[in-house]
C-alpha cells in the first residue's frame, strides 16, 4: 500500500507539469480572446483555406506540418493548434457536439500527432531512436531519414485528413467566404492590445523553438507567458477572467495521466495484454 501510494505521488508530482502547461494554455487563450487577435487570426486561416469546412480539415493538416518542423514538444503543439481550431469554430458559430465541432476536434488530434514523425526532431521519432539504439539498430542520420520517409509521411499525414472526411463528411460552412472578408475588414488596424499579445506571442515561440539552447520545461515556458499577459502596463488577462478556467477539466487530466502511471508501473498494460493475446 505504501509503495502504491509512492508512485501515486510521484505520478501527481510529474503530472503537475502538465497541469501547469495546461493552465498556461488557457491563460493564453483568454488573453488571445480578448484582444480579438484569435478572432482576426481565426477569419484568416478561413480565407486561406477557401471559407468551407473541407478547406479548412485539409489547410490545419499543412499548419499542423509547418508547426511540427519547428516546434518538437507535443504539448505545446497541441495548446497552439487547439487553439487556433478554438477560433475557427468561434468564427463559425461550431457547437460542441455537432458534426462539424466533431470533424474539427479529430482533426486536431490528428495535425497534432500525425506530422510528428515527418522530422526527426520530434519528441515522439527521438523516444523510437532511443528504443533503437539501445537495441543495437542503426539509426539514420537526418538528411537521410527526410530523403527515405518525409513523403511517405507526408502522404500518411493527408490520408489521416481523408479519413476524416470520409468518416465524418464534415457539413458545408454556415457562413460564406465574403461574410468573412467583411468581418476581417471590420476589425480595421491591429491594436495596441494585439501589439502586445504579438509581442508575447513571439517571445512564446522563441522560447519553444529554442528549448534544447535555454533548457526550460515548456511548462514553464507557458506559465512564464501566461504571467507576462497579466503584468502592470500590458494588462490582457485579469483576475476576473481566472475564474473561468475549467480546473475540473484539468484535474482530471492529472487523474488520469496519474492512473495510467501507476497501471504501467505494476503491470496493468502487460496484464490486458496477456489477456487479449489468450483470447
Amino acid at each position: 500500500m505504501d509503495k502504491t501510494m509512492k508512485w501515486v505521488f510521484r505520478g501527481c508530482a510529474a503530472l503537475t507539469i502538465v497541469a501547469i502547461s495546461i493552465i498556461g494554455g488557457f491563460i493564453i487563450t483568454i488573453a488571445l480572446r480578448k484582444t480579438g487577435f484569435l478572432k482576426r487570426l481565426s477569419y484568416m486561416t478561413i480565407l486561406l483555406c477557401g471559407g468551407t469546412t473541407r478547406g479548412i480539415l485539409y489547410g490545419l493538416m499543412i499548419v499542423g506540418i509547418l508547426v511540427a518542423a519547428i516546434i518538437t514538444d507535443p504539448m505545446a503543439k497541441a495548446i497552439l493548434l487547439g487553439t487556433l481550431v478554438i477560433g475557427i469554430c468561434d468564427a463559425l458559430d461550431i457547437q460542441k457536439g455537432s458534426k462539424n465541432g466533431t470533424v474539427l476536434g479529430m482533426a486536431t488530434f490528428a495535425i497534432t500527432l500525425a506530422p510528428s514523425f515527418i522530422f526527426m526532431t520530434s519528441t515522439g521519432f527521438m523516444s523510437v531512436v532511443s528504443i533503437l539504439s539501445t537495441a543495437g539498430y542503426h539509426t539514420p542520420a537526418y538528411i537521410e531519414y527526410l530523403f527515405h520517409m518525409a513523403v511517405p509521411q507526408i502522404i500518411y499525414c493527408f490520408i489521416t485528413v481523408l479519413m476524416i472526411d470520409l468518416l465524418f463528411r464534415p457539413e458545408p460552412a454556415s457562413k460564406s467566404k465574403d461574410f468573412f472578408k467583411e468581418e476581417l475588414a471590420k476589425l480595421g488596424k491591429i491594436t495596441t492590445n494585439e501589439w502586445k499579445l504579438l509581442a508575447i506571442c513571439a517571445f512564446l515561440m522563441i522560447m519553444l523553438v529554442t528549448t534544447s539552447y535555454h533548457g526550460l520545461l515548456t511548462a514553464w515556458v507557458f506559465l512564464m507567458v501566461a504571467i507576462m499577459t497579466m503584468l502592470p502596463g500590458i494588462d490582457l488577462v485579469e483576475a476576473e477572467d481566472i475564474k473561468g478556467i475549467n480546473f475540473t477539466f484539468v484535474m482530471f487530466v492529472v487523474a488520469c495521466l496519474t492512473i495510467g502511471i501507476v497501471s504501467n508501473k505494476y503491470g496493468v498494460g502487460t496484464f490486458i495484454a496477456n489477456l487479449v493475446s489468450w483470447s
